[in-house]
């Protein structure tokens, strides 16, 4: 018998430079497929802040629905650019007639309560500028996050046409554990107040997980799926960052799926 280490057991959860041996690859994959996209696709840039990092963009889509899906990078609250995020859009451009992408401040330059506030910025200028249109907010990881927090504030949810949270983290109490805590430097009380759950919430959310992610981001969408009694789908043959592969292909599993949601809401 020996003593589990709890940082030891939650970075096999969550230390995906150690848990995927594509990891590298996957981020450069990134890059290239939305510096491809960003070639056909002419995006124009907003700020929302006078911080560098506060601004969202938009791009014409070719659907024929007044909504915007709007994509909330990851990164761990600390890591990650927009503009490497913006393949997300290009499978979802038949979904409505404007694609946004938004890019936020990162921990530890601000709290988690100052990311959320960028995002519902941002977001409350994409309303602003689309007053007609309803949001679809498209987050992955830490960015389904900031989706689900920024969708709970103010009047916001009024204006959604729903959230897909993509690989999701809402408990933060592992996180805390993990490496990532040396970094992020969570509070109790910003742990307490950040991993609350929305239960049934006004607004129609889709949770998706690739199929072989760690157990604890399955788990973690399994609970949010009761909690919120909302609709949870996996796609077989990929992970945390596979599963976003998803998106760049209009015809995919994924965008078929998020298609007949939004069909049946």
């Amino acid at each position: 018998m020996k003593d589990i280490d709890l940082q030891v057991f939650w970075d096999r959860q969550l230390r995906f430079s150690n848990i995927l041996p594509d990891f590298a690859g996957c981020l450069d994959a990134m890059e290239q497929q939305s510096a491809a996209f960003s070639k056909t696709a002419g995006f124009t840039k907003i700020p929302y802040g006078q911080h560098s990092r506060q601004w969202f963009e938009t791009t014409p889509g070719q659907g024929r629905e007044k909504i915007i899906p709007v994509v909330i990078h990851g990164g761990y609250w600390r890591a990650m650019e927009a503009q490497n995020h913006r393949f997300m859009l290009s499978g979802l451009c038949d979904v409505g007639d404007v694609l946004a992408n938004v890019e936020y401040r990162l921990i530890p330059d601000v709290r988690m309560a100052d990311i959320v506030g960028d995002i519902c910025a941002a977001l409350a200028g994409i309303m602003d500028k689309y007053p007609q249109h309803r949001l679809l907010l498209v987050g992955h990881s830490a960015g389904a996050h900031l989706a689900l927090q920024a969708s709970r504030q103010n009047n916001i949810p009024g204006n959604l046409a729903g959230v897909v949270a993509i690989s999701c983290l809402f408990d933060l109490r592992p996180v805390s554990q993990s490496f990532l805590q040396s970094e992020l430097h969570l509070s109790p009380a910003e742990i307490t107040h950040f991993s609350e759950i929305p239960t049934q919430p006004p607004y129609p959310v889709l949770l998706v997980n690739g199929a072989n992610e760690t157990p604890e981001f399955l788990r973690q969408s399994a609970c949010a799926a009761v909690a919120m009694k909302a609709p949870w789908i996996e796609i077989e043959g990929t992970h945390h960052m596979t599963v976003l592969n998803g998106l760049i292909d209009p015809r995919s599993p994924l965008v078929t799926a998020i298609s007949d949601w939004l069909k049946g809401l």
